[in-house]
């Protein structure tokens, strides 16, 4: 099961007529386990038979982008990148319009939630702070659907210090909500990283965690770029610990290398 294989020709191709054409820009080793996966669901034996099972099923594709999708994430994840952020955005210059953050990649949303609840700790400190938004995207709708709940019945404890002001109370089972003062300034909308049209220079802070492991090299720097061309001058770029920058490297001041923290150039 390689690129080459006109099978898996085929399955590409079946994908971009889908609208999936991003599938093209995951490692080779994520996009075979994941059709692998979905082989092994249908009892299909053959690559060529699964080909045809995405020509023929429209919903197929869908199920196996699902399937694709990234899922690692958490509120406040890796917290002491978090604490660092923090530190950073208190130190910004006030501006004179809202901030705005873009969780890239937010799976069922913790991680958008966890900027915003970063940005409205800043906005309530600051005597006159236009306030923000976040925009939390991801390719995978029904982690989406999470996300735009903002409930989650298995709040990880370790984090509750961090999050509970900003949840509603969750006792007796009852799921941690997001509070309304969050979620009215966080929208979710589905969208390919590696397609994206970013809006050029809307940006002030950006994060793209455990995303890039996930693609190719050329697929990194489809994200890395969208994600660099989404800032404004000066705005924030923060990755996972175990990513870098790669092509877009010379674009960025590094803030906290330790962090994968960066700043775009003015």
């Amino acid at each position: 099961m390689t690129r080459s294989d006109p099978a898996m020709a085929a399955v590409l191709r079946q994908l971009r007529r889908r609208g999936n054409a991003g599938a093209e820009w995951y490692k080779s080793s994520c996009l075979q386990h994941g059709i692998a996966l979905r082989m092994r669901a249908l009892g299909v034996e053959t690559l060529a038979g699964y080909a045809r099972r995405l020509a023929r099923d429209p919903g197929e594709s869908g199920l196996l982008m699902d399937g694709l999708s990234i899922r690692v994430t958490g509120f406040f994840r890796d917290p002491e990148s978090w604490r660092r952020l923090r530190e950073i955005l208190a130190g910004e210059p006030a501006a004179g319009a809202p901030t705005f953050g873009w969780s890239m990649g937010c799976a069922t949303g913790e991680e958008a939630w966890s900027l915003a609840i970063l940005l409205l700790e800043r906005s309530s400190s600051r005597a006159s702070d236009p306030g923000f938004q976040v925009l939390g995207s991801d390719l995978d709708t029904r982690a989406l659907s999470v996300a735009r709940m903002g409930s989650y019945p298995d709040l990880d404890p370790s984090v509750i210090r961090e999050v509970l002001p900003h949840l509603g109370a969750g006792m007796n089972g009852t799921p941690f909500q997001v509070s309304e003062t969050v979620r009215e300034r966080v929208r979710f909308q589905q969208e390919d990283l590696t397609r994206v049209a970013a809006p050029p220079e809307l940006f002030d802070v950006v994060c793209c965690r455990n995303v890039l492991i996930f693609l190719s090299r050329e697929g990194q720097d489809r994200v890395l770029d969208a994600a660099v061309r989404s800032l404004r001058p000066g705005g924030i770029l923060m990755l996972g610990r175990t990513e870098s920058p790669g092509g877009v490297a010379h674009r960025l001041t590094p803030i906290d290398p330790t962090h994968r923290i960066f700043r775009k150039g003015q």
